[in-house]
C-alpha cells in the first residue's frame, strides 16, 4: 500500500494549520502580553485576582506549547518534502536498509516525501546541453578545435553539439557516480571524435561541400557511439566556422577562381555546342516543314480537284432530277387539270339533268310558275266579261285554275 499520497495530504494540511496558527499568534501576542503585564501588576494587590487569572495563564501556556508543536511539525514536513521541477529528472537513493541503493526509475515533475538520512533525492538537468567549440567572444564555452590535416595544414574549427540524457537513463548516471562529471566527460568524448573525424580531411577536401558533409555525418555517428556509455545522446552536429592560415586562404581563393573559370569555359563551350545543335535542328526542321508543306499543298489540290468533280456530278444529277421531277409534276398537273375539267363538265351536265328533272316535276312547275309570277308585273288586267272563257273575278277557283292549271285549288 502506498502511503506517499496520504503523507503529501497530511503535509499540506499541516502547512495550512501552521499558517493559521502563525497568523493567530501574530494577532494574539500583543493582546496576551498586555493582559499578562496587567495581570502581573494586579497580582501584587489581590490574592483573589491571582486565583482568577491562574486558569487563564494555564490556557495561555497550553496554547503556546501547541503552537510550538505545530510549528515544529510543519518545519519537519517541509524538511521532508522535496520538489522535482519540470526541467529536472529526479532519482531516489535509499541510504540504509536491505534495499539500500539507487532506485532504477527516473522521476518526473512532482513532490516527493524524502526523510533526510533515510532517502536522498538527486536532481539531474532534463534540458538540452550544448558543447560549443569556438571563439569565446561569440559565447562559446570551449576553445576552437585545433587540428592538422594529413598533408600538414593547420585548421581551427568551431562546432556545436546539442545533447541530452537518454530518456529513462538518469538513474544510471547517479548509480555510476557521474551525475556531476558527465558534462566534462561528454565534452572530452565529443572533442576526441571531432578531432579524429575532421583531421582526416585533406587540403583540397576542405573546399568540397560533399566531403565536409560526409565527414559531418561520420562524426555524428561517432559522437553517438562515444556518448552512449555515459547514457547521453547527441541531437545534431553543426560546423559553425572554420579558420585557415592566410596563405591557404589565398590558395583556396585561387583554386576557387580556377575552378570557376573552368566551369565558365565548360559552360561557354556547352553553350556554343548547344547553339550549333539548335541551328542544325532549325535547318532540319525548316527543310522538313517545306517538304511537308509541299506535300500538303499537293494533297489539298488533289482533294480540291476530286471535290470539284464530285460537285459537278452532284449538280448534273440535281439538274436531271429537277427536270424529271418538273416533267412528272407537269404531267400530273395536266392530268389532274383535265380530270378536274371533266369532272366539272360531268357535274354541270348532271346539274342540268337534275334541274330539268326538277323543273319537269310538279314542284318544279310550281316553282317556275312562282318565279314567273314573281317576275310578272301587271300594270293593268282587263277581263272581258263577255267572253265565256274568262271567269268572273268573283269566281276565285276558276281564276286559279285558269292561271295555275287544274288540280291547284
Amino acid at each position: 500500500m502506498k502511503i506517499q499520497p496520504y503523507l503529501e495530504k497530511a503535509a499540506r494540511g499541516a502547512a495550512s494549520v501552521f499558517r493559521a496558527v502563525s497568523v493567530g499568534l501574530r494577532r494574539a501576542t500583543p493582546v496576551v502580553l498586555r493582559a499578562g503585564r496587567r495581570a502581573a501588576r494586579a497580582t501584587w494587590y489581590s490574592a483573589g485576582l491571582r486565583a482568577t487569572l491562574r486558569p487563564i495563564a494555564s490556557l495561555v501556556r497550553t496554547g503556546a506549547v501547541a503552537a510550538v508543536v505545530a510549528c515544529l511539525s510543519v518545519a519537519a514536513l517541509r524538511a521532508t518534502t522535496q520538489t522535482v521541477l519540470p526541467t529536472e529528472i529526479g532519482v531516489i537513493q535509499r541510504d540504509w536498509g536491505g534495499e539500500a541503493g539507487i532506485v532504477p526509475e527516473d522521476l518526473g515533475p512532482s513532490k516527493r516525501f524524502v526523510v533526510p538520512g533515510v532517502r536522498t533525492l538527486h536532481r539531474l538537468d532534463r534540458r538540452i546541453h550544448f558543447a560549443r567549440f569556438g571563439m569565446e567572444s561569440e559565447g562559446n564555452g570551449f576553445p576552437s578545435l585545433e587540428l592538422r590535416t594529413p598533408d600538414d595544414l593547420e585548421v581551427r574549427v568551431g562546432a556545436s553539439v546539442p545533447y541530452r540524457i537518454i530518456e529513462g537513463s538518469g538513474h544510471r548516471l547517479v548509480e555510476e557516480g557521474i551525475r556531476s562529471t558527465y558534462p566534462d566527460l561528454a565534452r572530452a568524448a565529443i572533442e576526441r571524435v571531432l578531432l579524429d573525424a575532421l583531421g582526416s580531411l585533406r587540403r583540397e577536401e576542405w573546399s568540397s561541400v560533399a566531403a565536409r558533409e560526409r565527414v559531418r555525418t561520420t562524426a555524428l555517428i561517432g559522437i553517438r557511439a562515444a556518448l552512449a556509455p555515459f547514457h547521453l545522446e547527441p541531437l545534431d552536429l553543426q560546423i559553425s566556422s572554420t579558420w585557415f592560415p592566410p596563405e591557404f586562404e589565398v590558395e583556396m581563393m585561387e583554386q576557387k577562381l580556377l575552378e570557376q573559370r573552368i566551369l565558365t569555359d565548360a559552360m561557354l563551350a556547352r553553350r556554343d555546342e548547344r547553339n550549333y545543335e539548335l541551328l542544325t535542328e532549325q535547318e532540319i526542321v525548316g527543310s522538313l516543314e517545306a517538304a511537308r508543306a509541299a506535300e500538303l499543298d499537293f494533297e489539298i489540290e488533289q482533294e480540291r480537284i476530286g471535290l470539284r468533280a464530285e460537285v459537278r456530278e452532284v449538280e448534273s444529277a440535281a439538274s436531271q432530277y429537277a427536270f424529271e421531277r418538273k416533267t412528272a409534276a407537269s404531267n400530273l398537273y395536266e392530268k389532274a387539270l383535265t380530270t378536274g375539267r371533266l369532272k366539272l363538265d360531268e357535274a354541270e351536265a348532271l346539274r342540268e339533268q337534275l334541274l330539268n328533272e326538277a323543273l319537269e316535276s310538279e314542284g318544279g312547275r310550281v316553282m317556275v310558275a312562282r318565279e314567273a309570277a314573281s317576275n310578272l308585273k301587271f300594270t293593268t288586267v282587263k277581263l272581258d266579261a263577255n267572253n265565256p272563257n274568262v271567269p268572273s273575278v268573283l269566281d276565285l277557283d276558276a281564276l286559279i285554275e285558269l292561271l295555275l292549271g287544274e288540280g291547284h285549288q
